[in-house]
């Protein structure tokens, strides 16, 4: 195989972190990449499959409960399945880190705190998780889930950071959940690109990960931070979620994968 010594299957390639990861990022020369957006272009690897590393970024932050389930649980099972037909060897999954739940102030959640989340989306994603624990896991194959806060960049076309510049940008009031104070943690996008790159060098280290940037912040500093001190107005709503919070500790991530974010602070002027 000459240079391209790792095998590596990337899954939703047309999403944001797909298009960061292939088109915006250099992917290594020691990767030998093929894109498999559907479960039959998995099936067709052949040989090739035999020991790679698939990239699983397929799936849906918003939709139906129906849409949800279909991408977030049934066709990552079928693509797990398929990738265990061609003898595919390992997984890095992209969770969320809505699968703890939170409360207002907490400090950070870690990979061993309970689960218990609020909306259906991180329902799906924790069954999603699952599908790991008792069907690859179960068979000895090694797995990395990756729980991600708000992912935020240039080019991203929806999210927090999106919705609300694109609203202060038209004029439009904002809407607020709650009173704002409750907290979010963001990452930047090149960074999950370099822990990914990081995962995908630590072959033999299976579990869950808490990938974060240490930028927590809450809804009304994330707001005064876009719009500077301006006349925009804002509106506060009634919060149906009880104030969540969305913090992440990482340590583990920093120690057993060698990652450490380099944006620490909103970085919009590219």
């Amino acid at each position: 195989m000459g240079l391209k010594s790792i095998r590596v299957a990337i899954t939703g390639s047309s999403g944001f972190i797909g298009q960061e990861l292939i088109i915006h990022s250099a992917i290594p020369s020691s990767w030998d990449v093929r894109i498999c957006d559907s479960v039959e272009s998995i099936e067709s690897l052949g040989d090739w499959a035999i020991g790679c590393i698939l990239i699983h970024l397929s799936g849906r932050f918003s939709g139906t409960q129906d849409e949800l389930w279909s991408s977030n649980v049934t066709l990552t099972r079928q693509f797990l399945t398929a990738l265990r037909k061609v003898g595919g060897k390992r997984v890095i999954f992209m969770s969320t880190g809505g699968v703890y739940g939170g409360t207002l102030h907490k400090t950070g959640s870690r990979e061993e705190d309970p689960t218990s989340p609020v909306n259906y989306y991180g329902f799906t994603k924790l069954v999603g998780e699952m599908i790991f624990e008792y069907e690859w896991r179960g068979e000895g194959r090694d797995y990395q889930i990756l729980r991600l806060p708000n992912v935020y960049g240039i080019r991203q076309k929806k999210g927090v950071i999106y919705n609300l510049t694109k609203k202060i940008r038209s004029g439009e009031i904002l809407q607020i959940a709650g009173d704002g104070s409750q907290f979010r943690d963001f990452l930047h996008v090149s960074d999950l690109i370099r822990a990914i790159h990081r995962v995908v060098e630590c072959p033999h280290v299976s579990g869950h990960f808490n990938i974060s940037s240490h930028l927590s912040l809450s809804i009304n500093e994330l707001v005064k931070a876009l719009t500077g001190c301006g006349d925009t107005v804002f509106e506060f709503v009634p919060d149906d979620n009880g104030l969540q919070s969305l913090v992440l500790d990482s340590s583990k991530a920093q120690k057993i994968l060698g990652f450490e974010s380099l944006h620490n602070q909103l970085f919009l002027d590219e």
